[in-house]
């Protein structure tokens, strides 16, 4: 799946992963265990625990650019937490509505968020600064996911929809390149490569 030379990891008193966040160029992996209150950084490239990261409400999602450089935090009382992946994590805003993802642009120099009302927020990571924000019509939201300049969302009525994030348009859904997703404590991974 990676060049890293890690086979696994595991959380301190082998609690299973509840939320995972990887970036498959990131040397850098996020993962919280059952609390949800603590955010632990691991070092691909050492193949161990390098950080524990602390914020105010539990995670509810979590994002880690590319390089490695820049983690956010979206918790459930709505305050988005950024920082350099070296720590500590800041609090950047208290977000208006649920977070229901979050993500950073391919080149990691801004940050979406994704409300479930349809707001797209842009931060600015090395200033922690808000670039801008727009609404993507069609809300309320119930799941959305961000796919590189892609965000899928399922409205409230069950319609999915794709929004491409750079011309800032509805476009058909293109096939996910890549994907990991845990469920139930099963880490997922799907390819479009067939084997």
């Amino acid at each position: 799946i990676s060049d890293w030379p890690c086979p696994s990891l595991l959380l301190p008193g082998a609690e299973p992963a509840t939320s995972l966040s990887w970036s498959s160029q990131s040397p850098y992996l996020l993962a919280t265990s059952t609390d949800n209150t603590s955010i632990r950084v691991f070092d691909l490239r050492q193949c161990a625990e390098v950080k524990e990261l602390a914020v105010e409400g539990k995670a509810a999602h979590m994002a880690v650019s590319r390089s490695g450089h820049w983690l956010a935090v979206a918790d459930e009382v709505y305050d988005l937490w950024l920082g350099p992946a070296s720590g500590p994590l800041s609090n950047a805003s208290r977000l208006r509505f649920m977070t229901l993802d979050l993500g950073f642009t391919p080149g990691g120099k801004m940050l979406n968020v994704v409300d479930q009302i349809g707001w797209v927020t842009v931060w600015m990571p090395d200033t922690g600064e808000l670039a801008g924000r727009y609404l993507v019509p069609g809300g309320p939201f119930q799941k959305a996911e961000l796919d590189g300049r892609h965000l899928r969302l399922t409205s409230v009525k069950g319609e999915n929809l794709c929004w491409d994030l750079a011309s800032r348009a509805f476009v058909n859904e293109p096939q996910s390149e890549f994907g990991f997703f845990l469920d139930q404590g099963v880490l997922s991974y799907r390819t479009l490569k067939l084997y």
